[in-house]
């Protein structure tokens, strides 16, 4: 199966270097803000829109900027800085860590007081909701008397006046993914601008994968594994029962897999001689919220048996409801509020769908 996701992805979470994901993540977004006046124009500009502050120029970003107080030492992610060196944004970058004491309060305190200013959050999607109520929380117990006005909610994005003395201070709670869509819509970004905010999205998502998320009572009933034991039972019975027995799959000298992906089954069909795996793929259910079964060549051009561009064609033009990834594989359709023989067949007819169309290519080769 090809790796989805980028070179910064992969360098960052693949080789291991998972405990430098804030900070890669954190420098690469201060690296596209200051390579480039149209992001950093264009960051400044959802800012404002969404609070209302007037924040003027930013001339610099800094990451993992220390500060100094009277009670000791600290370092923010990242801070935005006007032409006279005042703190327009602070900024903090988080994943799946918790906030800590003090990073909604005490930062607060590291913003300029002369003039409009925001204490920024960025964060995975799915935890805004969640992560909003304790940076509020945090603000109004380690603020020293700050309190966070109404929450005003734009699309996914939060933000909220600050009430404190005469400062015209700012939170303000935005995704990974509408910040880095944000900054790559700006029309007069380069190419190369473009490419690292590519980089950043990948790492970005692929944290959002797999970044722990908090367990709701439901996630923990029977319904769950239940899905997931009949789904098991499903991939079992398209290849054995049904694949192997009518002769259309082959699978001795073929393992079942089992990694932190899921659980695929590997074959080769017998006419067009081509070699696939079909099963669960978590990450792929994770990232495209579609199907939790998925159907791919093994390797990146079947051993060569295929070609790429070819297979990528055929995929594409299949009566299936929905298209594949960009490394070839294929979400599987599943029919709701159907009996099990129903879903069974469904499946089948799509696997059957792409057998017949590798027969027809590897005929006229």
């Amino acid at each position: 199966m090809t790796e989805s996701g980028t070179l910064l992805a992969h360098l960052i979470l693949d080789v291991r270097l998972t405990g430098q994901v804030e900070v890669a993540a954190t420098r690469s977004l201060a690296f596209i803000l200051n390579k480039s006046t149209a992001t950093m124009n264009s960051l400044v500009g959802l800012v404002s829109s969404q609070t209302g502050a007037g924040l003027g120029e930013i001339i610099e970003v800094i990451a993992e900027d220390a500060y100094q107080t009277e009670g000791g030492s600290g370092r923010i992610d990242f801070v935005g800085y006007d032409a006279n060196g005042e703190k327009r944004i602070v900024g903090e970058a988080k994943f799946d860590a918790a906030i800590s004491p003090g990073q909604g309060g005490g930062y607060l305190h590291q913003l300029t007081k002369s003039g409009e200013a925001v204490l920024m959050f960025v964060v995975p999607d799915y935890r805004i909701d969640y992560l909003w109520g304790e940076v509020r929380r945090d603000v109004e117990s380690t603020g020293a008397g700050a309190t966070v006005g109404e929450t005003q909610t734009q699309g996914r994005i939060k933000s909220a006046r600050v009430e404190y003395e005469d400062t015209k201070w700012h939170l303000m709670m935005v995704s990974w993914r509408d910040l880095l869509n944000r900054l790559d819509e700006e029309s007069s970004i380069t190419e190369a601008v473009s490419s690292d905010i590519y980089q950043l999205r990948g790492l970005t998502e692929r944290m959002d994968e797999v970044a722990f998320q908090q367990l709701k009572e439901e996630d923990l009933r029977q319904e769950l594994p239940h899905l997931l034991l009949t789904l098991t039972r499903l991939i079992d019975a398209v290849i054995d029962a049904y694949g192997v027995q009518e002769g259309l799959l082959k699978v001795e000298g073929y393992r079942a897999s089992a990694t932190f992906d899921g659980f695929v089954r590997y074959f080769e069909f017998v006419d067009s001689g081509v070699k696939g795996w079909f099963g669960f793929s978590y990450r792929r259910w994770a990232s495209q919220g579609i199907s939790p079964l998925w159907f791919g060549l093994q390797g990146p051009v079947a051993n060569g048996q295929i070609d790429q561009g070819k297979y990528s064609a055929i995929i594409r033009d299949l009566p299936f409801t929905f298209h594949g990834l960009p490394d070839g594989s294929v979400p599987i359709d599943l029919e709701t509020s159907a009996d099990y023989q129903q879903v069974l067949n469904y499946v089948l007819e799509q696997l059957h769908a792409v057998e017949s169309e590798l027969t027809k290519y590897t005929a006229s080769k």
